[in-house]
């Protein structure tokens, strides 16, 4: 088996405006170093994760299906095949969690309607004993931005679920989870999503306001959650 290097975790982005966040500000202070592959700009996607400890991807305006326009897609699915098959820790992010479903041979489509903004996020009884959310309480109030939904890959546990979406966070096996609310969000990138993909939300009949006048009541609880669970997934590389 290939022998991972020291304190490296793989970050594939695929947007300015969907960065690591609060999973990179956790992971650097855990002396974790972060090797970022930047899909915006032409960065490859690798196939395998060689000596990387970790992997994780993070959200984007694509959809799974759309690897006709986006060829990096199947590639990054492939690489998260590859982490799995090293038993190193995957953690998926939005259209990561959608890729990591998609992996793990889960289909792939649009919701019913789009889910963006403030929402609520309720926790299985499974949630109550996994690893990285036991000792959170039964509801969490959640930053949500996605279109796409997926159904739960056989042999996954389902750990949240909404009004909209059946499946908000899942594990697989011991070390690999998908999140489809955006728990590393940060205000600035908070701001730069309302900015950049108004017409997502105009369809849903909200403003950019709505959405930045509600942040203060429920980012400082998210980032609280947010900080422990990623905390709990990097003792896991």
């Amino acid at each position: 088996m290939r022998q991972p290097a020291s304190r490296t975790v793989c970050v594939i982005q695929h947007v300015a405006s969907e960065p690591p966040g609060l999973i990179a500000d956790v992971l650097r202070d855990g002396g974790w170093e972060l090797r970022v592959i930047r899909t915006y700009r032409r960065d490859a996607v690798p196939e395998c994760l060689d000596s990387d400890r970790g992997l994780v991807i993070m959200g984007g305006p694509m959809g799974v299906y759309d690897s006709d326009r986006h060829p990096f897609l199947e590639t990054e699915q492939k690489l998260i095949a590859d982490a799995l098959s090293l038993r190193r820790p995957v953690l998926g992010i939005c259209l990561g969690s959608q890729l990591l479903a998609a992996a793990l041979g889960g289909s792939v489509a649009s919701n019913v309607r789009r889910e963006i903004g403030w929402h609520p996020v309720h926790f299985t009884r499974a949630a109550a004993k996994d690893t990285l959310w036991r000792n959170q309480a039964d509801e969490l109030v959640a930053f949500h931005w996605h279109g796409d939904r997926f159904n739960l890959p056989k042999g996954a546990v389902s750990l949240a679920w909404s009004a909209l979406t059946d499946c908000q966070a899942f594990r697989w096996g011991e070390k690999a989870y998908g999140i489809l609310f955006h728990l590393e969000m940060k205000p600035r990138a908070i701001a730069r999503l309302t900015r950049e993909f108004q017409a997502e939300m105009f369809v849903t009949g909200q403003r950019p306001g709505d959405i930045l006048e509600e942040a203060p009541n429920h980012l400082p609880h998210m980032e609280l959650v947010g900080r422990e669970v990623f905390r709990r997934w990097a003792g896991m590389l």
